[in-house]
């Protein structure tokens, strides 16, 4: 007699995604994690065709074909990362490093001063010819989009203005700059309702669609949904191989 196995699932994971490269080698190279994930869930769209039995006397259905028109992994993130955000957006990213800025023009305003760069340090701001230097917090204060005006400067608005300041590494997301790229998914994940045993998902071949919102301004902790339509992989060959996912589980003992 078969043994009966009993099969509970609690899932936990590490989300690995690569854009997919030239080779096999350089994507799997290019894996990050993506941070951590919420929710990941497989979604089906059937198609089903159904013929009602139409006989004398009989009632139900008399033939039906069921077939999956469509898989998407929804994923809800919680790391605004530059790449989970740019995948939302169809966005390019561009990392830009630390470095300082010696004269840099800018207009004097009361209220926002945008700079070039953000998270400004060390700022020193002088007149266009550099022969008269203004102080922060009576010309002006510090924000991270730039400076901030004061009301109380006697500097005459749209002034020309020089600026030195220094700003740290950061990153550049340009929206709607990237057709939806394909990405390789990996889930590195554990079944806890069996102790923690592995169970690893692979996804070939996927697509991003745009998301529905990326929040900027929020009282409780954002949350993005993300959601990927697989796509067939036609490097996969072979009698029961799967084209676009598998997924491997290590059996309960």
């Amino acid at each position: 007699m078969s043994k009966l196995v009993s099969y509970p699932f609690k899932g936990k994971g590490d989300v690995y995604i690569a854009p997919i490269k030239s080779t096999l080698e350089a994507t799997l190279a290019a894996m990050a994690m993506w941070g951590n994930v919420l929710d990941a869930k497989l979604v089906t769209k059937v198609t089903e065709d159904k013929v009602p039995d139409m006989r004398r006397g009989a009632s139900g259905t008399y033939a039906s074909v069921s077939e999956i028109e469509e898989v998407t992994l929804d994923m809800t993130f919680v790391d605004y990362s530059p790449e989970v955000m740019a995948a939302s957006l169809n966005a390019d990213v561009f990392d830009v490093l630390p470095g300082t800025v010696t004269d840099e023009v800018v207009k004097f305003r009361k209220g926002m001063i945008r700079t070039a760069n953000i998270g400004p340090s060390s700022v020193l701001m002088t007149s266009q010819d550099g022969t008269e230097t203004y102080a922060k917090d009576v010309d002006y204060g510090v924000s991270g989009a730039g400076l901030i005006g004061l009301d109380g400067s006697a500097i005459a608005e749209n002034t020309p203005m020089k600026l030195a300041y220094s700003y740290p590494a950061q990153h550049r997301v340009e929206i709607g700059t990237q057709a939806s790229q394909e990405f390789m998914i990996l889930i590195d994940g554990a079944n806890y309702a069996l102790g923690g045993i592995p169970q690893v998902f692979d996804c070939f071949r996927a697509k991003f669609s745009a998301g529905s919102g990326l929040e900027l301004i929020g009282d409780k902790i954002a949350k993005l949904p993300l959601k990927a339509t697989l796509l067939p992989d036609n490097s996969k060959q072979g009698t029961g191989i799967s084209k676009y996912a598998r997924i491997v589980g290590v059996k309960p003992s």
